[in-house]
């Protein structure tokens, strides 16, 4: 751990070299993936432990929360590899489109997002504190556990995780609600891709 604060007899003493001051420098900008899935599980740890409002809000981005929130609208608080390969394709389509990930996702989903029959998860924020519009009488403690790990999930891929499926995931849809959607991408010649244990159906190019 580095020290937080300089004896009293540095200055007595030879002063600390360029190269370590540059590599102090470098690691504060530039810490590897291993340590920001660290970071991200340390809150998720600490979170459990209690009731979500001494969490800090600054722990998540606001670009993490946005597609946090995205992934919870597509599979809500399921046990599953969803949301590894829509936070993937959001990335994806926001390079592809010069866009920041928030730009895109302020541009694509946010009136997505606010929707009527479940207004809680425009309220879902870094806190981890109930949203105002939970359903009465379902219990949060399980859901706010399974958003940090969403948010863990959503900052691993933002951070260089790959999505994990056998092929290029280009879109998704349920197999119950977006039947007719997914089978013109099918009919086009696109196929339904490995991607885990999945709610959706994820699609890319290429037959199989």
């Amino acid at each position: 751990m580095l020290p937080t604060r300089i004896h009293s007899d540095t200055q007595a003493r030879r002063p600390e070299s360029r190269k370590r001051r540059a590599s102090i420098r470098g690691f504060r900008r530039a810490p590897s993936r291993f340590e920001l899935r660290i970071c991200a599980l340390a809150v998720v740890t600490v979170v459990g432990f209690n009731d979500g409002s001494t969490a800090h809000a600054d722990a998540w981005t606001a670009e993490e929360v946005s597609v946090a929130r995205h992934c919870v609208s597509e599979r809500s608080f399921a046990d599953s590899d969803d949301c590894r390969v829509i936070a993937w394709i959001d990335q994806r389509n926001a390079e592809r489109r010069g866009l920041t990930i928030g730009q895109w996702m302020q541009q694509g989903h946010s009136t997505h997002l606010r929707s009527p029959s479940r207004p809680w998860i425009a309220e879902l924020d870094a806190s981890g504190r109930k949203p105002p519009s939970w359903p009465e009488g379902r219990p949060w403690d399980a859901a706010r556990e399974e958003w940090f790990r969403t948010l863990a999930v959503v900052r691993s891929v933002l951070t260089g995780r790959s999505h994990g499926c056998n092929g290029t995931p280009l879109v998704w849809g349920s197999p119950r609600f977006d039947r007719n959607r997914l089978d013109r991408w099918y009919a086009r010649g696109y196929r339904r891709l490995r991607c885990g244990n999945t709610r959706n159906e994820f699609v890319g190019p290429g037959r199989g």
